[in-house]
């Protein structure tokens, strides 16, 4: 007797296949949001785009865990530092939790429903588990800093700009979610659907590219210090994931327009463009204003939230150039900053441990299978640092 497998699944109409058995080239469909949902055979053989495979085995071989971190440092200073300087710690710690809880879950569920290509699923699969990687060592810094972790931990949500900013990344992804979801239920067009998993792309780009930095250079400023060297080391190895993640979806979003007719009429609309920039906009500023809560009860180490927000500026300003949605000027409304006020901060942007992210703005030559290492802004360091 052979156990028919439709007997599980009664009146109910599946879209989404853990195995497609129908549609079994490994290569042969756009990248995103194919006409018939779920992948087949996982091939790294032939890779549709070599960048791809290039970034997953680059992820891959720099698998960290926190634990290989020495902590003693930190907790024994850790209670001799000021109240402006624990505020700033805490704080960090805190958005950076919040950033990577969202994180963690967001390219798998997101995109993963929407891929066409096995490879970009194995990325998008370990980009993922980075984050939870970089979500775990904050409860190990924690753990290993503070006399009362549950009291740092149970109020990441007790602070407004927080909130503020979870509820600005949140909206971005769900919309995402709800349109691919609408997409194959026939609920609306391929284009619409384009458009939202382009737009979420962007929202990723945007937290991976100047989100993050405003908090890992708080972080850096107490290592720099030999205050917290343990918090240091471990920013500088999430910094390198993170600098791999940004180049990750700069490229997709460069390369989609030649890989997908849809993708090109999206890239071009107006009104999309439009909303791209708003995206942007919105996380510069509210990284501004995360800037000056987080230096409300005084600065450190001479740096205040005028640096920091000097830093943000130069970090905007040459990711804005990388993904070209427009100038600081056109899209922030500021001045570029293009001379790193914080000089210091390359010796853990640059480090040894971060040497095998890749540029950001290492873009590819969109010939499908080809890369150009050579394009892009060749005069850029490797990483943050520029």
């Amino acid at each position: 007797y052979i156990l028919s497998p439709f007997i599980f699944l009664g009146n109910f109409k599946m879209n989404l296949t853990v195995f497609n058995l129908k549609d079994v080239k490994a290569n042969n469909k756009p990248l995103f949001l194919p006409e018939m949902q779920g992948l087949s055979i996982q091939r790294f053989d032939v890779p549709k785009y070599p960048f791809l495979l290039k970034m997953l085995n680059t992820m891959l071989s720099a698998y960290w865990l926190p634990e290989e971190i020495p902590m003693d440092v930190d907790k024994s200073n850790f209670s001799k530092m000021s109240e402006a300087e624990e505020h700033v710690v805490i704080s960090n710690i805190k958005s950076q939790i919040l950033l990577d809880s969202i994180m963690g879950r967001a390219p798998d569920i997101i995109f993963g429903p929407a891929l066409g290509d096995p490879v970009l699923e194995a990325v998008v699969k370990t980009w993922s588990f980075q984050e939870m990687v970089h979500s775990k060592s904050y409860t190990y810094i924690i753990q290993n800093s503070f006399s009362n972790p549950d009291e740092v931990l149970s109020g990441v949500m007790d602070i407004d700009g927080i909130v503020k900013r979870s509820e600005t990344i949140t909206a971005i992804y769900d919309a995402c979610t709800q349109h691919i979801t609408d997409y194959y239920e026939g609920k609306c067009s391929r284009l619409e659907a384009v458009k939202y998993v382009y737009l979420a792309l962007h929202g990723a780009n945007a937290l991976e590219s100047i989100r993050f930095p405003v908090s890992f250079a708080c972080s850096f400023a107490f290592a720099q210090n030999g205050i917290l060297p343990g918090l240091g080391n471990i920013i500088s190895l999430i910094n390198r994931d993170e600098n791999s993640h940004a180049a990750i979806t700069s490229n997709i979003l460069a390369m989609l327009p030649s890989d997908d007719e849809d993708f090109a009429i999206v890239a071009k609309d107006p009104e999309v463009i439009s909303q791209v920039q708003d995206i942007w906009k919105t996380t510069y500023y509210e990284e501004l204003e995360w800037t000056d809560y987080l230096f409300s009860k005084g600065e450190i180490f001479g740096l205040n939230a005028r640096v920091l927000k000097q830093y943000l500026t130069y970090v905007a300003t040459f990711r804005l150039k990388a993904i070209d949605v427009g100038t600081t000027t056109d899209v922030l409304g500021v001045e570029p900053v293009n001379d790193n006020p914080i000089r210091w901060i390359n010796e853990w942007i640059n480090n040894k441990s971060n040497q095998p992210a890749p540029q950001e703005t290492e873009l590819v030559n969109y010939e499908r299978g080809v890369i150009d290492l050579n394009d892009g802004l060749s005069g850029l360091d490797v990483n943050l640092g520029f």
